[in-house]
């Protein structure tokens, strides 16, 4: 499910230790609109995690303050120190039990217990049996302090992607040979070599307390001996692309001797900013153009919080309702002027049948009968109007209230009316606790009758899918 229709609804902030840049992109994804680096103290973010929310949402607010973005929405880039990537081959199965085979094998793979990381996974090839994924991962503890900095700013994450995640999509997709593509900033580095259609393979983060090429060049050559001797042996990586602030031509040069590759500028160009811009701007660009879409969709990598991500599909699904209501409504308004009208027009011919039947004292005709029975019809048809038109809000009242009752481990995967005044949820829990506590935040609102749990919905004590039956009150 994509969340936006264009790019101009949300902006990108990725995030380094000791800045942030910033594009926010035009409506058809293909020009810049604004573009700015934001410096940060030295003292707010430390190997990846969040030192200091409040410096940071301050720092946040100070440009937002500052700038033309006027969006809600961001799309969030972190550094690749922390994260994890992995991939994996398993037989063709739906994406509900790739999930779950993932979460099985974690232990084998995952260097931290798979409850800490926010984790998502992408298809990258498939066969008639198998299907190859690519998984994604960081710790929630690192996440959730930009989740929190956010907050604090006023501004809503929709999506949290590593760096090197943006640096393979700068690759051609139809490059059938792997690339080691690096964005070379003044105090680190990100390194992922990329192979075809933009599959990230291998990975590695750089701190420098001073640009030293020296060093730079030693961390490329460990990274290609361990692809090259290790991980995928007989392969070899033939060229090297370069972007970010420190990536020029002398550079090319002193990798080229420092490597014995060859080594290349990335080649692009983008309306709305200089060759030079591009360079140091290219991730953050290529984070902007990024399609945001729900964790569980298969094809692109989210590692957005669970929790946030059930807030933003009861608004959508809010939104939705909304508008189907809305326009139900209109429709049953229209209906109701078509069938006053056709009242009243009957309303005149049968007074003036009456008023002939008195004079003539003769039986009704057929015609006048007809007449009669359309009316009873008509007047029928529109007390059912009424009764929709007076019943049709109870339904968005209601689950209005939902999304500030949820507490942190329930995520609500979506929820229908039934008859008999019953909204029916189903959803996700970490834990049985949090959905209890779910149940007893609907149950201090005093908005509804009765609220069940299915026993089924009980035997597990972690991870497990739920079931909610709300019934509303008579009254209402």
């Amino acid at each position: 499910m994509v969340f936006f229709k264009n790019h101009r609804d949300y902006f990108a902030l990725n995030i380094y230790e000791q800045k942030i840049k910033t594009v926010r992109l035009e409506k058809s994804g293909t020009r810049v609109a604004d573009f700015t680096t934001i410096n940060l103290p030295g003292d707010v973010i430390e190997n990846g995690y969040v030192l200091n929310k409040e410096k940071l949402a301050e720092k946040l607010k100070e440009f937002l303050r500052s700038s033309k973005i006027s969006q809600k929405f961001v799309a969030v880039g972190l550094c690749e120190s922390a994260a994890f990537a992995q991939a994996l081959t398993f037989p063709k199965l739906p994406p509900e039990e790739i999930t779950q085979a993932i979460k099985w094998r974690s232990e084998s793979f995952l260097p931290i217990r798979y409850d800490e990381a926010y984790l998502d996974w992408k298809k990258t090839s498939e066969t008639k049996d198998k299907v190859s994924v690519l998984i994604v991962s960081l710790p929630k503890k690192l996440i959730d302090g930009y989740v929190q900095a956010c907050h604090l700013a006023g501004i809503k994450p929709v999506a949290f992607e590593t760096r090197a995640l943006s640096l393979s999509r700068l690759i051609d997709p139809h490059l059938t040979i792997p690339v080691l593509i690096a964005e070379i900033d003044s105090s680190e580095a990100t390194l992922a070599i990329v192979g075809a259609s933009q599959t990230l393979q291998t990975t590695s983060a750089l701190k420098m307390p001073s640009f030293d090429e020296d060093l730079l060049s030693e961390t490329i050559n460990n990274l290609l001996l361990f692809y090259e001797e290790k991980k995928f042996p007989g392969k070899k990586i033939e060229e090297i692309i370069l972007c970010g602030s420190q990536a020029n031509v002398a550079l090319v040069e002193a990798l080229k001797k420092g490597t014995k590759r060859k080594v290349s500028l990335l080649d692009s160009s983008f309306s709305g900013l200089s060759s030079k811009e591009v360079l140091e701007y290219a991730t953050t660009i290529s984070l902007a153009r990024k399609d945001v879409t729900a964790p569980i969709d298969e094809n692109t990598i989210n590692l957005l919080p669970p929790q946030i991500q059930g807030v933003y599909d009861l608004s959508l699904r809010k939104k939705r309702i909304s508008f189907w209501t809305n326009a139900y409504s209109l429709v049953l308004v229209l209906a109701l002027l078509s069938f006053s009208f056709t009242s009243l027009n009957l309303f005149i011919r049968l007074r003036e049948f009456n008023k002939a039947l008195s004079l003539r004292e003769a039986p009704p005709s057929p015609e006048q009968r007809r007449i009669w029975e359309q009316a009873k019809h008509i007047n029928s048809q529109a007390l059912t109007i009424n009764t929709l038109l007076s019943e049709k809000s109870e339904f968005q009242e209601n689950l209005s209230l939902l999304p500030s009752l949820l507490p942190e481990g329930v995520t609500l995967t979506n929820y229908y009316w039934e008859e008999e005044k019953e909204i029916i949820l189903n959803g996700t829990a970490l834990k049985r606790v949090d959905l209890l506590r779910f149940r007893e935040n609907i149950e201090q609102t005093g908005q509804f009758k009765e609220i069940r749990i299915p026993l089924a919905s009980l035997e597990k004590n972690e991870n497990f899918s739920f079931t909610l039956i709300l019934k509303l009150k008579d009254e209402q």
